[in-house]
């Protein structure tokens, strides 16, 4: 279950953990079906989605209007650099509204962002600041961005069909990848609940046991009982207790976190009207309701805090919202995970992106994306401020 991420040896102890193996067959049957997908019709999806150089566009925008408007000198620079890139969002645009006409506008796009990319280089030479050198980094990846567009839309019949076999050859590897695992040896047949995990060095199945439907270990359960591994049984003996929610009622999970509840569906089918479906929305509801009783962002989830160890790297575990789970001394922390937001983004888009908003303006959006938490909790936080980061 843990590996050296600079080397990829298994670290000790070595330990088979049942909910993570699930979580990987299941997203493996997910990648399986995509390669599938794209296999019937590779040409298409060569075309390729251009809504990421619009992205990074947008990106592009935000960087430069972040940098220092106090030297005159870079003013000309950061006005042609503005002009290219509303130029490369009307070229996508034309490119979006014609698209039989791709193959040959995608080349106007390499020659945008080329030039993009020079002055990008040229202000970063003249400005060497850290907000430059986020322009000049994201202008590189948009020129590679835009040739690699360039090399799919002139692919010939051949590159194509090399493309279908490759699609295959992955399909049928992470298919067998996924069924190859066995998951049998992992339930306590006395209690046909799977176990948390299996110790390797000593040959032993944890004591523990995931008892709860309100669980990701859902998710190895239903892959496991359709792959002939589990009885049908088994889904049967998962724990449903109910906690109303205005009125409704929801599954309660262990840490009432949003990881619990909300990355099974990522991959995991819940029909709607379902137990699971509407307790996914109703926890969301609670998530922002608690969220609003505390004055800050919703969305509480496993994940780093502020406390460190001897060699000051974060400590992790998992908080939730009281009254959602069964773990005691939920209410004792408040610490926000944006992933959780994310999560929640498949069933409400709206809430999602604008509590994204309001974590991004409390710093929690860096260069490479969202961190992993933020954390409220009033012992953790240095003094002057009510949160950090």
């Amino acid at each position: 279950n843990w590996y050296d991420t600079t080397t990829l040896k298994p670290l000790y102890p070595l330990y088979i953990s049942a909910v993570d193996s699930g979580n990987l067959a299941g997203h493996l049957v997910a990648v399986a079906a995509a390669c599938a997908e794209w296999a019937e019709a590779p040409a298409v999806h060569l075309q390729g989605d251009f809504e990421g150089i619009l992205d990074t566009v947008t990106i592009l925008d935000e960087s430069l209007a972040e940098l220092p408007d106090d030297r005159r000198q870079l003013r000309p620079l950061r006005q042609r650099l503005a002009d290219r890139l509303d130029g490369m969002r009307r070229a996508v645009e034309s490119i979006k509204a014609q698209p039989e006409m791709a193959s040959i506008r995608t080349i106007n796009l390499a020659v945008l962002a080329g030039e993009i990319r020079k002055l990008a280089i040229a202000i970063h030479t003249e400005a060497a600041s850290t907000q430059s050198d986020t322009i000049a980094d994201w202008a590189a990846r948009l020129e590679a961005t835009c040739e690699a567009h360039v090399h799919d839309a002139h692919s010939d019949d051949n590159a194509v069909e090399a493309l279908r076999a490759k699609l295959l050859s992955l399909r049928e590897r992470t298919r067998r990848f996924a069924f190859e695992m066995d998951f049998s040896f992992l339930m306590r047949k006395e209690r046909k609940l799977l176990s948390i995990g299996y110790r390797v060095e000593e040959h032993q199945l944890d004591e523990s046991c995931y008892d709860l439907l309100a669980s990701e270990a859902r998710l190895t359960s239903l892959f496991a009982i359709a792959k002939g591994d589990l009885p049908t049984e088994h889904w049967f003996h998962l724990g449903r207790p109910i906690v109303e929610i205005g009125f409704k009622g929801a599954l309660m999970s262990w840490s009432g976190s949003m990881f619990e509840y909300l990355m099974p569906p990522l991959v995991m089918k819940e029909a709607q009207g379902s137990i699971l479906n509407q307790t996914s929305k109703l926890i969301i509801k609670r998530q922002i309701q608690y969220g609003r009783s505390k004055n800050v962002p919703w969305g509480i989830s496993e994940a780093a805090y502020n406390a460190r160890d001897r060699e000051l790297t974060y400590q992790y575990t998992n908080f939730g919202v009281p009254g959602l789970g069964l773990k005691r001394g939920l209410g004792q922390n408040t610490v926000i995970a944006p992933y959780a937001t994310v999560l929640a983004a498949q069933f409400t888009p709206r809430e999602s992106v604008q509590n994204l908003a309001r974590l991004r303006r409390l710093g929690a959006l860096g260069r490479h994306g969202f961190y992993d938490a933020v954390d409220f909790t009033p012992q953790r936080v240095p003094e002057g401020t009510d949160h950090v980061v």
